[in-house]
């Protein structure tokens, strides 16, 4: 009897050590099972942000081997690289924000981002006169950030379009502002929904930066804020030879009468208080 128990027990032991082992291999197998798979994911991601394609299995089966034995037409390689950097381009665009002006502008608009400047300042509603506003811009737009239909997105599309359709005395200022219309969206320092009043303005320096006087296109007028806010001027510069197919069309407009010279449309210049002057110092 005694002899069966030890014989029992032996066999227990066995068993659990068994178990264990097969366990901890089990583990083992699972733990770099999981590793590989992520090492793979973690390929895919970083090509997938550096936009390359998928690694390429080591072994490819005849029937796919022999589909890509021909080379493709060089029609067909030249509309899939178009299109590769147009999905690119459009993805940038629609899919980032940006940390400022300056980085918006070199995907946007690359072709005039080392010639246009953008700077912009914040100061209070109380260091301009509200009546005045109306007078000096012509395109004036209501928001409320407080509400979540009645935000900066409601009007943007409208803003821009409202810019670009405007003849402007500046055949460059309506693209220009139709930039800033939509950097306003995508650029977090500048949103419109932390400021009373936004402003959106342009610099004509084809004749120079000496002279040049900002003037203003668009105000953005939020209604969050009442009695309090901030204002936010984002001033953008631009010359006639940027866009040369804007200043032609304009040429031509004027030419066939399409468009004459007293239609189009001067912004006015925003007059700003000397913001050196606390606001506890003036007659408000």
């Amino acid at each position: 009897m005694s002899e069966m128990m030890g014989f029992l027990n032996g066999y227990e032991i066995g068993l659990s050590i068994l178990t264990v082992v097969v366990v901890l291999v089990y583990g083992v197998e699972r733990y770099h099972t999981v590793q590989m798979m992520l090492r793979e994911k973690r390929e895919r991601i970083r090509r997938m942000d550096e936009e390359l394609p998928p690694p390429m299995p080591m072994k490819v089966d005849p029937e796919l081997q022999g589909r890509y034995n021909e080379r493709p037409e060089k029609e067909a390689l030249e509309r899939d690289a178009h299109r590769i950097v147009e999905e690119s381009r459009y993805r940038r665009k629609t899919q980032r924000k940006f940390e400022d002006f300056r980085e918006f502008l070199f995907v946007q608009d690359p072709d005039g981002a080392t010639e246009r400047r953008v700077t912009f300042s914040r100061f209070s509603y109380q260091y301009l006169t509200e009546s005045e506003i109306p007078k000096k811009c012509p395109i004036l737009k209501h928001i409320n950030s407080e509400r979540k239909h009645e935000g900066y997105d409601s009007i943007q599309r409208e803003l821009g379009e409202a810019l670009e359709a405007t003849p402007w005395v500046s055949p460059d200022a309506g693209y220009a502002g139709r930039l800033v219309a939509q950097g306003l969206g995508c650029v977090a320092a500048n949103a419109p929904g932390t400021s009373k009043w936004t402003f959106i303005e342009y610099v004509d320096e084809t004749k120079g930066k000496k002279n040049a006087q900002p003037m203003c296109l668009a105000a953005i007028l939020n209604h969050r804020f009442e009695q309090i806010g901030m204002c936010q001027r984002v001033i953008i510069s631009g010359k006639e030879n940027l866009k040369p197919e804007l200043a032609k069309q304009r040429e031509e407009d004027l030419q066939s009468g399409v468009l004459r010279k007293r239609k189009l449309v001067q912004g006015g210049t925003l007059k700003v208080k000397d913001l050196s002057i606390p606001l506890q110092q003036m007659k408000l």
